[in-house]
């Protein structure tokens, strides 16, 4: 009798401490997606914003090197988004070599490849400073959450 009453009172003293505090709600709350506690999906506007308008454009527009060469314009958001999401790679020593952005897959995507290890052509930023691990993990975000154009 003595031994059920401690057993009762151990599985209550455990039961208590790992409840919540307030009666439907976890004991515990998961982290947020990253430090700030927004969404980790990368925005297709954040990438040309931060990466595409600023690097990628000097070359990749109608009057610049990048578009007699890679026959990439890249000029204006919608510009940009209509040539690379699901469109072959041309010229540069990628013609018929895949796809430069295949949506939700970035490792198969000429663009983070580019940007990355091209497997074809040359590094991109062509001659210029390569972009920084966060820079290409934004590109390689925005691609595998599907490269949706927001």
């Amino acid at each position: 009798m003595y031994t059920s009453k401690i057993a009762l009172f151990v599985s209550l003293a455990l039961a208590t401490a790992c409840s919540s505090s307030s009666p439907g709600t976890p004991a515990t709350t998961p982290p947020p997606a990253d430090d700030s506690g927004a969404a980790s999906t990368v925005t297709f506007t954040k990438v040309y914003t931060d990466i595409i308008s600023p690097i990628c454009v000097v070359c990749h527009n109608p009057a610049g090197v990048g578009v007699s060469v890679g026959k990439l314009d890249m000029s204006s958001q919608a510009t940009a988004f209509s040539n690379l999401v699901g469109v072959a790679a041309g010229g540069a020593g990628c013609s018929g070599m895949g796809t430069r952005v295949v949506a939700g897959n970035a490792g198969s995507s000429i663009l983070y490849q580019k940007v990355t290890a091209p497997t074809c052509g040359s590094q991109m930023p062509l001659n210029g400073t390569p972009l920084t691990p966060d820079q290409a993990d934004e590109i390689k975000g925005w691609i595998s959450a599907g490269a949706m154009n927001d």
